[in-house]
């Protein structure tokens, strides 16, 4: 082993455990790219299998997995260093891992009429009033401005809600938020509360929060919450509260992540930092109390409650960082986000098998470089008109 295979070695160990810096990182990308220099552009767009093959001839060959169980926790078995480096080479730093879950799975190409974008930071804000503002279309920054509070939209595309003075005695409206599929927002509350609201999602709080109650909010689809706290808001005192159709989140003072989305049975609610505690809209109401690296499942048909502790639970909220990411995740479940990402139809044609998926992606690449990335499943994808077609 040389010098180079020596640090390739240890930079994909370091890569994989998350303890890259940005410079080993790069070094990383750096050595990738070198090796894969020599791969004529044409070749790279037709045949992503071909290139990662290619690539990984040149490629050091020392590194082996410790596991054949592991669920490609490993960066550097064969077939997924393959195509690693293939789409870091065909897809601008696209990152896939997957697990090959067909005995006869083969990789296959996706048919296109047409490729399907991905989806766009824009929202819809339904004021107290009945106003709606297209947020996309805005190019101002004042928005509106009701009972002493400012709606503000900064030029990260962030909305803010700031109080002047005139609001102390103001009578606080109710305001929604919306997101259609392909579209994704942030908003600071009116107390400091960071939201991250993910494609086909809305939610409804005041543009007030009392100092003496509790603060609520409504959810519907998927939010990302950074709770605040302040002399003005205690944790306590005034505990942030997130209702959904199903649950209730009482929190105080944490990052958490909730996706209850109408099309899918199970409602997760994932602790990252602080104390929530859930209950279940029942008449005899489930109460789980979670931890961090917890993750509360709701099965919708019965409401029972399980917890169950996350190897990763910041995996689980990759979605606000621009990044799909699956564990092991069936191929009708990786297609549901995917629908309303490019905010297109999926139909299954034939008899689908149970494949599974195991990767990360970046949600700015077109649907197509996605589906060439799930093409290692074994099935075919076509997109035609405003659908994604799966056969196998």
């Amino acid at each position: 082993m040389n010098d180079t295979d020596k640090e390739v070695h240890q930079l994909l160990l370091k890569y994989r455990q998350g303890q890259c810096t940005p410079e080993e990182q790069q070094r990383l990308f750096h050595i990738y790219n070198l090796t894969a220099k020599s791969i004529t552009a044409d070749n790279a767009a037709t045949d992503f299998k071909a290139a990662g093959d290619e690539i990984w001839q040149r490629l050091p060959h020392t590194v082996q997995s410790q596991s054949t169980t592991a669920k490609l926790r490993h960066l550097y078995m064969r077939p997924v260093f393959r195509w690693v480096a293939a789409s870091l080479l065909l897809a601008s730093a696209g990152i896939f891992m997957y697990k090959q879950q067909q005995p006869a799975a083969r990789f296959t190409k996706v048919y296109k009429k047409r490729d399907l974008l991905p989806g766009k930071n824009a929202a819809m804000l339904r004021l107290s009033n009945g106003k709606e503002i297209f947020l996309s279309d805005f190019t101002g920054e004042t928005i509106a401005e009701q009972n002493g509070v400012r709606i503000v939209k900064d030029k990260t595309g962030q909305l803010t809600y700031e109080i002047e003075s005139s609001a102390e005695n103001a009578k606080p409206g109710l305001n929604t938020l919306t997101t259609s599929n392909g579209q994704q927002y942030q908003v600071k509350l009116p107390d400091g509360t960071l939201v991250w609201l993910n494609a086909g999602s809305s939610l409804t709080f005041p543009t007030l929060f009392s100092k003496n109650s509790e603060r609520v909010v409504s959810l519907v689809g998927e939010g990302y919450f950074e709770v605040a706290t302040s002399k003005n808001f205690d944790g306590r005192k005034n505990p942030f509260i997130v209702q959904t159709d199903k649950q209730t989140v009482k929190v105080l003072g944490t990052h958490f992540n909730i996706s209850s989305y109408a099309n899918e049975n199970i409602v997760k609610t994932t602790l990252l930092e602080g104390s929530i505690a859930l209950a279940t809209k029942t008449a005899i109401p489930e109460i789980a109390l979670l931890k961090p690296g917890q993750q509360a499942l709701m099965n919708s048909s019965n409401s029972r409650v399980s917890v169950k502790n996350l190897d990763d639970a910041e995996a689980e909220v990759a979605w606000k960082s621009g990044l799909f990411h699956f564990e092991n995740t069936q191929i009708k479940e990786v297609m549901k986000q995917l629908a309303r990402w490019y905010n297109v139809d999926v139909v299954y044609k034939g008899d689908i098998p149970d494949a599974h998926f195991t990767g990360e992606m970046y949600k700015s690449l077109s649907a197509s470089k996605v589906l060439d990335g799930l093409a290692y499943t074994g099935l075919h994808f076509t997109i035609k008109d405003n659908q994604i077609i799966v056969t196998q």
